[in-house]
């Protein structure tokens, strides 16, 4: 930031670093909600889950934005099965996908196979039975800077996020501050193309779910 506008006045006690760390917090959301938007990109946060007996619903961990995949874990902390994230929910389900798998309809409860998230509540299916133990894993914000924290993002990211935050120290009082959803995409889409490609993953398979008997 230093480099970018000479003027400031961010050394230890200086006038500005206030400033400076609110912009840099403000660059540091930016760069978050863009990486958001992207599945799979920077996922690079694990925590764990425990579900609860006879309860269709456990609280969405705390600062997770982006939820990438579920795994249940066995009684050692070991991934036993991925746990499938329904990506609609509503309508009309045909006969053919009645079962203990949709959401709602999981009468006696069981091992969850799936889930389905508002991003407040996790949402089981079927409802499990017993004390299950989940790994999840997503992008997860990362606390306000402060003077001491270093950021915990790679280098590359350090000076797009520099480069936003000088520009938002250098607002004018007529500036349109609209314009900072469009300058974080083009600032943190090379980061997000640069970090792309960590995994190779196979084609997402098709999902035919109209059926014509014509």
């Amino acid at each position: 930031m230093k480099v970018l506008f000479p003027e400031l006045q961010i050394a230890p006690g200086g006038k500005d670093v206030g400033t400076a760390l609110v912009a840099a917090n403000m660059a540091q959301d930016y760069l978050e909600s863009v990486f958001s938007l992207h599945p799979e990109i920077y996922g690079d946060s694990a925590g764990t889950i425990i579900t609860a007996a006879g309860q269709e619903t456990t609280p969405f961990p705390a600062g997770v934005i982006r939820l990438d995949a579920l795994q249940l874990l066995d009684v050692m902390g070991r991934p036993t099965a991925p746990i499938g994230i329904i990506r609609e929910t509503g309508g009309h389900a045909g006969s053919g996908f009645l079962g203990p798998y949709v959401v709602g309809l999981s009468p006696t409860g069981g091992r969850p196979a799936q889930a389905y998230t508002n991003g407040r509540s996790l949402y089981w299916a079927p409802t499990p039975d017993t004390a299950y133990t989940v790994r999840w894993y997503g992008l997860q914000q990362q606390a306000d800077l402060t003077v001491a924290d270093a950021i915990n993002y790679a280098d590359l990211c350090l000076t797009p996020l520099a480069n936003f935050a000088v520009t938002v120290i250098r607002t004018g009082l007529d500036d349109d501050v609209a314009r900072y959803d469009a300058l974080a995409t083009t600032t943190f889409e090379p980061v997000v193309l640069a970090l792309t490609g960590f995994r190779r993953d196979r084609a997402a398979p098709y999902q035919y779910r109209y059926a014509h008997d014509t």
